[in-house]
């Protein structure tokens, strides 16, 4: 037929052209982010959840990570994800946006990586930021610091 001669198959395969319950996921946690409603992010991140901060650093498990998204809402409290792709890579669900806020310190050009394990909830989520590069993991340093401590 036309379409296998020349054209990867894998741009015929449904999972690039429909939208699928991964990039539904996204977009509801990307809401509940900007919402700050924790109890339903608690329901939709895996325990073992990582972040991985546009430095290089972590936060590991779904607590800490909930931790370090409230405090970054407390010291920034107009930030919002605005969202301009949602698209499926190899697996993985990308997303392209920006952050926005009041405060230009906080704002940048920002792409996402997203993973989910096989029950549906994400298990990883990476963040790669242009310029100022807002680090969650530094904002939010004490934190882990603290729990360390205790």
């Amino acid at each position: 037929m036309w379409y296998e001669r020349g054209v990867p198959r894998k741009l015929f395969q449904p999972v690039t052209w429909f939208r699928s319950a991964d990039i539904d996921r996204t977009q509801a946690i990307m809401r509940l982010l900007n919402a700050r409603e924790y109890a339903a992010l608690e329901q939709a991140l895996a325990d073992d959840f990582i972040y991985l901060d546009t430095v290089g650093s972590s936060i590991r498990g779904r607590g800490a990570f909930l931790a370090a998204a409230r405090e970054l809402y407390r010291i920034v409290p107009d930030m919002r994800i605005e969202t301009d792709q949602i698209f499926r890579q190899e697996g993985e669900i990308h997303v392209k946006g920006r952050l926005v806020s009041d405060d230009p310190e906080h704002c940048s050009e920002s792409l996402w990586r997203i993973s989910y394990s096989e029950d549906g909830k994400a298990s990883e989520l990476q963040a790669f930021r242009d310029g100022n590069a807002v680090s969650v993991t530094r904002i939010t340093a004490h934190l882990r610091r603290t729990s360390a401590v205790s």
